[in-house]
């Protein structure tokens, strides 16, 4: 699979999505903004899979370095769905043209999503994955995603925003914390 930021890839049952910006170096990709994308986005899968309990979401395992030709990508790692995308949704016709379970689906993530303060702004075919008779989220890029919660409920997940970071090979407490700082700033209700 490919879009415009990202590639995918399988690699020990595992899903690998890949930002395309390559790095010359592990610091440099630490520091750039499709670090802290990934971030967010590992921190939204996280939040969204333990809060939302009645919609699939793949498990986020962290945030990995995919090094190729002697650069380095930033590489979110997920729990690898074995099914196909949900193109034949088309969900800007009419709810009533739809299939039920589409219908269905649709109004669980919004009334779902509604409860946890998650506003998903990317429910489309290209981000629903079928594999039999489930139907799974996927794709929660900050870009299209917004969440505004507690700053007591964030603090409830610093276990496991801490777990995103376990994969990497270099010094990152210093990241964490900036990083932190950021999620904090921009999903805290104050």
């Amino acid at each position: 699979m490919t879009g415009s930021f990202a590639t995918y890839q399988i690699k020990n049952k595992k899903g690998y999505k890949i930002f395309k910006k390559p790095f010359k170096s592990k610091v440099l990709a630490l520091n750039s903004a499709n670090f802290q994308k990934a971030c967010f986005e590992a921190f939204f899968y996280i939040y969204s899979k333990k809060e939302a309990k009645n919609i699939n979401i793949p498990k986020c395992y962290g945030i990995d370095f995919i090094k190729v030709n002697n650069l380095y990508h930033i590489a979110l790692v997920l729990e690898h769905i074995e099914g196909s995308f949900a193109f034949d949704i088309d969900f800007d016709a009419d709810l009533e043209d739809l299939d039920p379970k589409y219908i269905k689906f649709y109004k669980k993530v919004k009334k779902e999503f509604s409860k946890i303060g998650l506003n998903y702004k990317d429910l489309n075919d290209g981000n629903i994955l079928r594999k039999k008779d489930k139907l799974y989220l996927i794709d929660f890029s900050p870009d299209v995603t917004d969440l505004k919660i507690s700053d007591k409920k964030l603090k409830s997940y610093q276990k496991d925003f801490n777990k995103i970071f376990e994969k990497l090979k270099v010094d990152k407490e210093d990241y964490k914390k900036i990083i932190w700082l950021k999620l904090h700033k921009k999903v805290v209700i104050k």
